[in-house]
């Protein structure tokens, strides 16, 4: 639960008595009857007074004992002051736990409940059990019978079959490794609860993945056995270094069990050995283990490629079904027909489509499906033919040089120009191929590639080709982890080498790239230019260094300072200001006094807590403070007012230099004709370097139809946020329904906002709030009578609103309106009956008009508040 002065960080609890060192084999949730007499309990908690003031809260702890009985029990309590000194970031407390008589642990499941001033705030359980002491060399609560590795998804399938134990890895083809520990109970008559970690260690002993376990022991698996499995790798990514490996296995606080694996970049068909230890004297075991699974070289080396995991899987599933086909053709269940091998390839360059083809046609060739495994490319340029009657000729000697394998057509699009125009010959290549899929000989398979959105337009262009291409693979860009290791596989192949902090300069340059990528990002050639650039300039400067006896690894190893150009390309020299403290101060109490937004200050005062900590901690505030934020709400609700706000505290914390706010909307981005919204958008942008843009209602940018120049501008935004982070704030604002929409309109933009604040709509007597505030700035107070029928009328319009309701802009409008009933009142008063009192007091009449359940004021618009004439 969250609270103004605290957020829980953890609650866990550990015995005080283990002689474990780890942290993470202190903390635990079971625990023996024989080995402790009490649990302590430790809880944290993040201050958010932190920097600010000092407080202290009561804090509560109950132990129960079976919490989810209806006879459970309390067995200890204790009350503790939390004190916290505003200098404290994190707040912790720990108190141990001990019942009033010992006879009360007794085998159960407990519960520690803590309260803060009357509220539960946080729980955590925990199981005794009542299984026997754990000696050195003497487990009574079960044998172990082997701790065995294999490689599966990240979600393996049950134990049913017979798995394959490995103590190598093939580095560049597995992703997930799972430990195996089977145990067999030696309290065959009980269900206990068990808890293991496992801990996964690299060879310089660094803890790499740490997994809990916790289960139920049953009795009743056949003999007694028993398995608990806990994996470490990731679900899609390649992530694991060469080297050796350590998983141990902790029970109790002790070890039980330890592995050793191996990854590398190629392995031994070796038998699998495994260690079993308790206390210290471990056994070593040896079994006969599988070999490596003796799979086709094809399916090898299409899985070692670089990220494509679905189109990998595909792959996989496609063979597979075709296995299954053959099998049913040969028991005589139905005979296997021709089968579809045309298929689109949709993608960005660089994605691997070529690699795939290529891969594609050793698949095919390996099933029987076509008599070479041989790719013929081909463009536009080789099937198109200058005259009338050239083209059929030369796309079906094409066809003849490409029979037996694949003809992969790059940018086929282009064939497809446009559908009512005979002059262009690519119709009679398309034409031509259709034939050659519906009546051709066989015996080929023709696959098609190019851009998503204009692949989609050529799978349009003839009827007849939806129906021939049956498989599109969609061919997504590379992330920067997948690109990093395809430059570590080229560099080896080119026989180059980098140090780690040359790695982590060109993992950042791949990022850069990655997030400012458009539609034409070259994936694996930004990879390809990137190492020739480094090369290029690692010549020269060997070159130039004119020494003599080189060796091959000063002309092989890349320094920083050879690629330290690819950043050079961006422009301008960041600045770090100074806090401005009175303007912070100012501008947070502005925002304080301003009515209503509750959740909108509290975010805004953290965001600006956190600023200063980040500062004090010289933390780079451009990477870890984000300036872009996202304002939902209706009209009228403070958005503009806040932002100008936002923009000035930006400033004081010295994250913008100028802090201005430069507002705009559709009408300011986007140009009415190709080639205008481009420099309209980027105008704008370069008013508000140094300050915030704010775009109100953001989601008018794209509700046109795809071809909108909305869109066009929303991708300059995009490049821009990356291009110039840190040089300008970006705020767009609307209702939320609609900016959800907007933010689901291009795949990046969401992922550039990581704030986002709603604006509620005032209650009525927030509304009224801001009629008095709006009142006494013009000097003016309202009579009883006049309150009165102004609550009333405000009461009646909060309760009756609707998403266009203007909220503090309504407001405006009847004071407004009121003031000017006012004037023209005492206008029609004779200049020496009107006294002071008369000129500063808002009176019925001057508000009568404005009646509950009248909408004098108000017509239904987007946002809008319209007066009636007069």
């Amino acid at each position: 639960m969250d609270h103004d002065n605290y957020k829980l960080k953890d609650f866990r609890i550990f015995n005080i008595n283990d002689s474990s060192n780890c942290p993470e084999r202190r903390f635990r949730s079971v625990f023996d009857i024989s080995e402790l007499s009490a649990v302590t309990a430790e809880i944290s908690f993040y201050n958010k007074k932190f920097d600010e003031e000092s407080w202290e809260s009561e804090l509560e702890l109950f132990c129960w004992r079976n919490p989810y009985d209806q006879d459970r029990e309390i067995i200890e309590s204790t009350n503790i002051t939390l004190g916290a000194d505003k200098a404290e970031n994190i707040i912790s407390c720990v108190y141990t736990l001990e019942p009033i008589d010992e006879e009360d642990w007794i085998p159960g499941s407990y519960i520690i409940e803590a309260w803060i001033d009357n509220v539960k705030i946080a729980d955590t359980t925990f199981y005794l059990e009542d299984t026997g002491s754990l000696e050195k060399d003497a487990n009574p609560c079960f044998d172990i019978f082997g701790l065995k590795l294999f490689e599966d998804s990240d979600k393996p399938e049950p134990k049913r079959y017979e798995r394959s134990y490995y103590r190598q890895f093939q580095r560049m083809a597995t992703r997930f490794i799972w430990a195996e520990l089977e145990i067999r109970n030696k309290l065959p008559h009980k269900t206990w609860k068990a808890e293991f970690f496992f801990n996964f260690y690299n060879d310089m002993r660094q803890l790499v993945h740490h997994v809990v376990a916790v289960t139920d022991v049953k009795p009743n698996h056949p003999n007694h056995e028993f398995f608990i499995e806990a994996g470490c790798g990731d679900p899609v990514n390649v992530n694991w270094e060469e080297g050796n490996y350590t998983v141990e296995v902790i029970f109790m606080g002790r070890m039980v069990a330890i592995a050793n694996f191996k990854v590398a970049d190629s392995v031994d068909k070796e038998k699998l050995a495994y260690t079993i230890t308790w206390g210290e004297s471990p056994l070593s075991v040896e079994t006969s283990g599988v070999e490596l699974m003796n799979e086709d070289e094809i399916f090898r080396e299409l899985d070692n490629l670089v990220g494509l995991e679905g189109i990998k899987q595909r792959l996989h599933d496609y063979a597979d079904y075709i296995r299954y086909l053959k099998l049913r053709d040969t028991m005589g269940i139905e005979p296997m027909k021709s089968i579809n091998l045309h298929a689109v390839f949709t993608g960005n360059p660089g994605t691997g489509k070529t690699t795939i083809a290529r891969m594609l046609g050793k698949i095919y060739k390996h099933l029987g499906l076509l008599s070479k495994d041989t790719v013929y490319e081909a463009s536009r340029a080789n099937l198109v033919g200058r005259y009338i009657g050239e083209t059929a000729p030369i796309t079906r000697e094409v066809i003849e040089k490409a029979r037996g394998g694949i003809l992969l057509i790059d940018e086929a699009y282009s064939l497809a120009v446009k559908s009512d125009d005979n002059k262009d010959y690519g119709r009679e290549v398309i034409e031509t191929l259709l034939t050659e899929m519906s009546d051709g000989p066989g015996d080929i398979a023709v696959i098609v590639c190019g851009y998503p959105k204009e692949m989609e337009g050529f799978l349009n262009f003839n009827p007849g080709l939806p129906s021939r291409f049956k498989y599109i693979y969609e061919f997504p860009d590379y992330t920067p982890e997948e690109l990093m290791e395809i430059a570590r596989r080229t560099a080896v192949q080119k026989k180059l080498n980098f140090s780690e902090e040359v790695s982590d300069m060109m993992y950042k340059y791949l990022e850069e790239q990655y997030r400012g990528r458009t539609r034409a990002f070259g994936n694996a050639r930004v990879v390809k230019s990137m190492l020739e650039e480094a090369q290029l300039n690692l010549g020269i400067r060997v070159i130039k260094a004119r020494r003599e006896n080189l060796s091959k690894e000063d002309l092989c190893t890349i320094l920083p300072c050879d690629i330290e150009g690819l950043f050079r390309k961006k422009g301008s020299k960041s600045v770090q200001m100074k806090t401005d403290e009175v303007l912070l101060e100012n501008m947070l109490n502005e925002l304080k006094d301003m009515t209503g937004l509750e959740s909108v200050k509290t975010e805004i005062s953290e965001l600006a807590k956190l600023a200063k900590y980040y500062r004090e901690m010289d933390m780079d505030l451009v990477s870890a403070f984000s300036l872009n934020n996202i304002f939902t709400g209706n009209p009228g609700t403070g958005k503009t007012t806040v932002a100008r706000i936002m923009a000035k505290i930006y400033k004081a914390l010295g994250l913008l230099e100028r802090g201005h706010l430069v507002e705009c909307s559709r009408e300011d981005l986007v140009g009415a004709v190709v080639g205008e919204t481009a420099p309209k958008t980027l105008a704008k942008i370069e008013a508000a370097i140094g300050g915030v843009l704010f775009i109100d209602e953001a989601y008018s940018l794209v509700n046109g139809n795809a071809n909108d120049f909305g869109h066009e501008a929303v991708e300059v935004i995009i490049k821009q946020m990356e291009d110039r982070r840190g040089e300008f704030s970006l705020i767009v604002a609307g209702y939320p329904k609609e900016m959800e929409s907007f933010l689901d309109s291009n795949p990046g933009l969401r992922s550039r906002f990581d704030n986002h604040l709603v604006f509620t709509d005032y209650s009525a007597s927030e509304l009224m709030e801001i009629a008095g505030i709006m009142l006494m700035k013009n000097k003016l107070t309202a009579n009883t009578e006049a309150l009165a029928h102004l609550q009333a009328y405000f009461s009646y319009h909060s309760a009756n609103r609707n998403q266009y309701f203007g909220n503090g802009r309504f407001v405006r409008k009847v004071l407004e309106k009121a003031i000017r009933n006012h004037n023209l009142r005492l206008s029609q008063v004779p200049k020496a009956e009107r006294h002071e009192n008369m000129i500063k007091t808002l009176t019925l009449e001057d508000v009568h008009e404005f009646a509950a359940g009248s909408d004098t004021l108000i017509k239904r618009g987007i946002g809008f508040m319209k007066t009636n004439a007069g």
